[in-house]
């Protein structure tokens, strides 16, 4: 009989009470069940029946009961599975069948309730039943759908900056306010405000790419930046000079990290981590 087991805790980084998985079966390339077992708030009921785990015909069995949950995989015959027809046109067009995954069962996710019934693994089509699939929040039926205001604040375009004696134009920044509330809710009992900026650079710093690949081995750059507004200036024709002088700072404080973690570069735009940046700001394009 092969056995295995293996403890998860010291490897997960959530931080659970346990998490530890196994299996058994007459040898390694034929088991009978997979198991797994983790603490963690969790309401859910979930068959999944083929295109399950490493192997094709197989069945997961989801439980989650309130503070902890359990994954069972069982290993059964391909007859018991649902299959559709296929042909191998590489083979002569000859024709054979695969596995077809489908989900039973629900689970509770943040205030959503998500039922499946005989729905297709990774697949989804508008000619689907109204019963194959739901997703509803909970939430909604008594406070109302979010919904979410966006009010352009202010714009720069042309802001210049230097890093490392090298001049570069920040070709556009645009600050937003945000606002969202309920539908049931009046606005003035109950809502959300916050500003974000938005940041686009056709020519930017150019660093060292990741190296993961062999197409991001040569230089990078980031062409933009999307984010939460965090100071405590809001933007406005008040304090215009002194909010595009913010968000490029922002931005040059973000590129600078990739920088320091892949490394400089030596190109007409490169940059390197011990270069010094100065915000110059708005001036006139400089003539051909």
């Amino acid at each position: 009989m092969y056995k295995f087991f293996q403890n998860l805790k010291k490897a997960d980084r959530s931080k659970r009470w346990f998490h530890f998985r196994g299996s058994f079966g007459p040898d390694y390339n034929s088991l009978w069940l997979k198991y797994e077992v983790c603490s963690g708030f969790e309401f859910r009921l979930k068959v999944q029946h083929g295109e399950c785990c490493d192997d094709d015909a197989s069945t997961r069995i989801t439980f989650g009961l309130l503070f902890f949950t359990v994954y069972l995989t069982f290993f059964l015959p391909k007859s018991w599975y649902f299959k559709r027809k296929c042909i191998a046109t590489w083979e002569n067009n000859r024709e054979f069948y695969l596995v077809e995954g489908r989900q039973y069962g629900f689970y509770f996710f943040e205030w959503a309730f998500v039922w499946s019934w005989q729905a297709k693994v990774n697949e989804s089509s508008a000619k689907d039943p109204w019963w194959m699939r739901q997703y509803i929040h909970i939430d909604e039926i008594f406070l109302g759908k979010w919904e979410r205001l966006e009010d352009k604040l202010a714009t720069a375009e042309d802001v210049w900056f230097s890093i490392g004696g090298k001049e570069f134009k920040m070709d556009s920044i645009v600050w937003e306010r945000n606002r969202s509330f309920r539908r049931f809710i009046p606005y003035s009992l109950f809502h959300r405000t916050w500003y974000s900026v938005k940041m686009d650079i056709k020519k930017p710093p150019m660093y060292s790419g990741k190296g993961e690949n062999s197409w991001d081995c040569g230089d990078d750059g980031s062409f933009g930046l999307s984010a939460p507004w965090k100071f405590d200036v809001i933007p406005g024709w008040l304090k215009y000079d002194e909010a595009a002088r913010l968000a490029v700072g922002y931005y040059v404080d973000h590129i600078m990290k990739n920088v320091k973690r892949y490394g400089g570069s030596s190109g007409e735009r490169g940059i390197n981590s011990n270069d010094e940046y100065k915000f110059i700001g708005f001036k006139r394009e400089k003539s051909a």
